[in-house]
């Protein structure tokens, strides 16, 4: 498990008594997971910023997501009017993979950005057997809350057929 807001490791089927304030509540985050990210709306009215940021956590077990989106506001999702893709965390061959999308909605991020948690300093990333340039940064879930960690990220295209990411 990973603390939310330092990725710090923590086993699992322990018992902890932790100091607790409202702003920060403990959360954990399991191994292998992905979690989708977008820029802060308060509403469905309003629009995001044009990339998805994919949080991906390092992990020795297999992990599948489905990322969804439809407009919101009506029932068109009921008559394939809706984005879905299926991300895998693949832990044995060491990919993350991108299904096909399904439905007819167009996606509202244009671009991908993975955001790679406890891969380390020298963490790489290829697609399609060619390296992708990642950048070492620092990332805060919560602001000031948190105290930054280390992770590396890439941006990459949101195209609409499956791909596939190495690590």
């Amino acid at each position: 498990w990973y603390d939310l807001y330092s990725d710090d490791v923590q086993s699992g089927g322990v018992d902890r008594v932790l100091e607790l304030d409202v702003p920060k509540l403990p959360v954990y985050v399991r191994e292998s997971s992905i979690v989708p990210m977008q820029t802060l709306v308060q509403s469905t009215a309003e629009k995001p910023g044009d990339t998805l940021s994919l949080h991906v956590f390092k992990g020795e077990v297999d992990n599948t997501t489905t990322y969804y989106e439809d407009d919101g506001v009506s029932f068109a999702h009921e008559k394939g009017e809706f984005y879905k893709r299926t991300i895998s965390y693949d832990a044995a061959r060491r990919q993350i993979v991108f299904g096909g999308v399904e439905g007819r909605l167009k996606s509202k991020f244009k671009k991908l950005e993975i955001v790679l948690h406890g891969f380390g300093d020298g963490a790489t990333l290829k697609q399609a057997g060619k390296a992708l340039s990642l950048a070492p940064r620092t990332h805060s879930f919560v602001g000031e809350v948190a105290r930054p960690v280390k992770v590396s990220s890439v941006v990459v295209n949101n195209e609409s057929g499956a791909f596939a990411l190495q690590y």
